[in-house]
């Protein structure tokens, strides 16, 4: 099934620019990482959040060019608040589902750290052996 939104609810109605249909692109897409298919006066500040844990662990969802390097530039509540009424036919999924996947990159994270530290205790010994230490 394809991804489908409807921004007609979103109020006042959002002009349509570039910058505007980019950020509609990332809200959509994030519906299917957030399992939040609808973005409400209720629920913005969870969506945001939400969206915001996901930028932090898996960097942000947009760039800029700034000084000729592209930096990251993370969502904002505002950008989030400003799409109400924003809806699509994502998935929905409560809080604990949405974090377990985060469980499964903490464990991921552990396993590499486990394999640097591995890496850097065996350079550290051969250079202490080769200084004769």
């Amino acid at each position: 099934m394809s991804l489908q939104y409807d921004s007609r609810k979103c109020v006042p109605p959002l002009p349509d620019s570039t910058n505007d249909s980019y950020l509609r692109e990332v809200l959509v897409f994030g519906s299917m990482t957030t399992g939040i298919p609808e973005i409400t006066k209720e629920n913005w500040p969870e969506v945001y959040a939400r969206l915001h844990l996901t930028e932090i662990s898996n960097g942000a969802f947009r760039t800029m060019v700034q000084d000729e390097k592209q930096v990251d530039v993370l969502l904002t509540p505002k950008d989030v608040k400003r799409w109400v009424g924003l809806s699509t036919n994502a998935s929905p999924k409560t809080r604990v589902q949405f974090i377990k996947r985060f469980n499964y990159d903490l464990d991921n994270f552990v396993k590499v750290a486990k394999e640097i530290d591995k890496e850097v205790t065996h350079d550290v010994e051969a250079s202490d052996a080769i200084a004769g230490g």
